[in-house]
């Protein structure tokens, strides 16, 4: 008897071969932007796909739209003179989503991808733990945090 592979599940797995090639996973800290909030930083999290191929690209962005994602695209430069398009999947909320459809198809990133789910999850519990709120992430600094 055949198994049968969804669309999603066809979808996710080749976002997770694109990050594997062309990709990265990542946290970083942000400095906000509200004047309210001067001296705070905020942890984010994204994921990109940068490569030069349209067909690639388009493929990447019907298998995104396929999974229900928001994406933003911009054109930009390599570390050489080579413009590329970069696919780029931001936001505790966007990347939570997208990391957890893809992460049985990862392969060499995988490690990231669960590094980076475990700092959303830590950081859902601070801002639940704090301000009794789901979600609520704005304006929680985190440059002390240890952990």
């Amino acid at each position: 008897m055949a198994e049968s592979i969804s669309r999603k599940d066809t979808s996710a797995a080749y976002i997770a071969a694109a990050i594997d090639g062309e990709g990265c996973i990542y946290s970083y800290f942000r400095k906000q932007t509200n004047p309210t909030a001067r001296h705070c930083k905020t942890l984010s999290t994204a994921v990109c796909i940068w490569n030069t191929n349209p067909w690639f690209i388009r493929r990447v962005t019907e298998c995104l739209l396929q999974l229900s994602v928001p994406f933003a695209i911009s054109i930009s430069r390599s570390g050489g003179a080579r413009m590329g398009i970069q696919i780029v999947i931001q936001g505790k909320g966007r990347t939570d989503k997208l990391l957890r459809l893809i992460l049985p198809y990862l392969g060499g990133k995988r490690r990231q991808a669960e590094i980076v789910l475990e700092v959303i999850a830590y950081r859902a519990s601070l801002a639940e733990r704090f301000r009794e709120q789901k979600g609520q992430f704005d304006f929680m600094s985190l440059d002390q945090d240890e952990t």
